[in-house]
């Protein structure tokens, strides 16, 4: 199964998952959602799992992990949240944002593009992702103006462990092939997170694929399969993010993408083998120590060598 994950955190080495079901808003979901949350409690590297279930209209939260429920006031359940979510960011530095601050364009919402893709890749059942908020309107409610420590997995293979982190292009000054996560810094901290999520569900192959798109579906898109990424924030190697990774070109755009997901949704081979039929450019240590250490006009340039 290939679905989002609400939320996700670190608490010390423990990895701990969430999932929000609106019951206001996501009856027409209630199935899949099951579906979901039965297939990530199973999963053995979620040292915690929690369901949510939440009715603003009532005013009142049902939390469910393993065989315990607990029903919370949303007074209660936002000490209880903000308690899990300090957890998170014990002698941390403080690195994100208040929720909907980061992505305002999905403020209201999940990210239509992925909803969409989930649509497609559910097309025999019906489903309607567009009502999915993924739990943001409850911990924005919960969280007040306190930083979230939490993040969310785009998109995840619960037979494989893939996470796929969705990264939309809105700058002119680059295209989905060029555009990469080492270019912006300051965002290092979210792709620390995935790629340590990653490590914990699969410690000998953690696998993060990064994936550029944009509004145009007919663009090239670009899969970035990350291999090595410098998680060190001391000054020296604060401005350091990939160590080395494979850069995929999907020349068909959206569509391909699907028939990706389609693929690693039946085998994560598949869906590998799928990749490695692509036009690729393979960035290795020595690219990466080259684009960090040279001055900007030196450097090598990402995605112009698609091969």
């Amino acid at each position: 199964m290939i679905c989002s994950v609400d939320r996700v955190q670190f608490d010390g080495n423990k990895l701990i998952g969430f999932e929000f079901y609106n019951i206001d808003k996501e009856l027409k979901l209630k199935n899949y959602v099951e579906q979901k949350t039965t297939c990530l409690e199973q999963l053995s590297q979620f040292d915690e799992f929690y369901k949510i279930a939440y009715s603003l209209i009532k005013k009142d939260v049902l939390v469910i992990t393993g065989d315990n429920r607990k029903t919370m006031t949303l007074s209660d359940f936002s000490s209880w949240f903000c308690k899990k979510n300090k957890s998170a960011g014990q002698n941390k530095r403080v690195y994100s944002k208040p929720l909907g601050i980061a992505n305002p364009e999905n403020a209201a919402g999940g990210d239509r593009y992925v909803q969409d893709l989930l649509s497609d890749l559910n097309n025999n059942e019906g489903y309607d992702f567009s009502v999915d908020d993924n739990g943001l309107s409850l911990a924005t409610l919960a969280l007040k103006d306190e930083h979230t420590l939490g993040f969310d997995f785009d998109l995840f293979s619960t037979k494989c462990g893939v996470v796929f982190e969705f990264l939309k292009r809105d700058s002119e000054y680059v295209n989905n092939l060029t555009a990469h996560p080492a270019r912006y810094p300051k965002n290092k901290h979210k792709f620390v997170s995935l790629w340590k999520a990653a490590k914990k569900i699969n410690p000998h192959n953690p696998s993060l694929y990064l994936i550029n798109y944009s509004d145009n579906h007919c663009e090239d898109i670009s899969v970035i399969k990350v291999i090595d990424f410098c998680v060190c924030f001391k000054t020296e190697n604060e401005n350091k993010m990939t160590l080395s990774d494979i850069g995929y070109k999907l020349e068909s755009g959206r569509s391909e993408l699907l028939h990706l997901l389609t693929r690693f949704q039946e085998c994560c081979i598949q869906g590998q083998k799928c990749l490695d039929s692509k036009k690729k450019e393979i960035r290795n240590t020595d690219f990466w120590n080259a684009y960090y250490n040279f001055e900007k006009h030196k450097r090598p340039k990402i995605g112009v060598n698609y091969t």
